[in-house]
């Protein structure tokens, strides 16, 4: 009410206030006020930068309120839609580090695969891949990059689908693509060494998946699946990486160690 008084709604402090009152209202679980702040705060940035460079500030509450509304009210539409803006502002801005592109991506493959639209967080994944692959002068750890986006989108699809047969044949097609990002990242630096043992872990997953689905038993043998899940976790162990492990890395370290007590019975 103060901001709103003095320097007016049109100010980068009214939509900060916005912020702190739809995180209060979320610990209060007042979900209705939570989306009406984020929404404000949202509005508020949008009036700020009309025909103006979007900030990285306007792709963080699109990418919060998509997870809001996913999350809290089970809303993917509108999970979708904000995941969708927030992918425009990254795909508008130069410079944004892998990770916040990865996370963007991530957010909307998940709101396709809240909503059923498998063949739509897969396709995208793949847009991303041809528009990497025809940019001029691509390094292969942006290949790798893209890649890995197409596994994770054919994994997460994998994961929900109910028919047996499709999601084996995503399993397959995500291993295909984590073995391509796991070769075209060749550079013996802590950033992409966490992105190779994370993608060889998920590759001894997806493995095991397709073997108890049961439909594609030819190339699954379990003593492969173990070496391979085996070789992920000593690599992601190195006492080198794990100031890089962040609460994903270590749900997929928890999950790879569940699947090899359950391969070893």
């Amino acid at each position: 009410a103060l901001i709103s008084n003095t320097i007016g709604e049109k100010s980068k402090q009214y939509g900060d206030a916005c912020y702190h009152l739809a995180a209060y209202y979320l610990v209060e679980k007042d979900y209705e006020s939570s989306v009406k702040y984020r929404l404000l705060r949202i509005k508020n940035y949008e009036d700020l930068y009309v025909n103006k460079p979007k900030p990285w500030s306007l792709q963080a509450a699109y990418m919060s309120t998509s997870f809001f509304y996913s999350k809290y009210l089970k809303e993917y539409k509108k999970g979708l839609e904000y995941a969708l803006k927030a992918l425009e502002v990254v795909n508008n801005t130069q410079g944004i580090p892998d990770y916040s592109i990865a996370a963007n991506y991530n957010r909307v493959f998940k709101a396709y695969i809240e909503l059923e639209e498998y063949n739509a967080a897969i396709e995208l994944a793949h847009k991303h891949f041809e528009e990497a692959k025809n940019t001029e002068n691509v390094s292969d750890s942006k290949l790798a990059f893209a890649y890995n986006l197409i596994a994770v989108s054919y994994k997460w699809s994998a994961e929900k689908i109910k028919d047996k047969k499709l999601a084996s044949g995503y399993y397959v097609a995500a291993i295909k693509h984590f073995k391509l990002a796991i070769t075209s990242w060749g550079e013996n630096t802590n950033d992409q060494n966490l992105k190779r043992a994370r993608a060889t872990i998920n590759v001894g997953l997806c493995e095991n998946e397709v073997r108890l689905i049961g439909l594609d038993t030819k190339s699954m043998n379990s003593k492969n699946i173990i070496e391979m899940i085996e070789k992920g976790l000593k690599e992601i162990k190195d006492p080198k990486l794990e100031s890089f492990l962040t609460k994903p890395s270590k749900a997929l370290i928890e999950k790879a160690e569940a699947a090899l007590i359950n391969l070893t019975k």
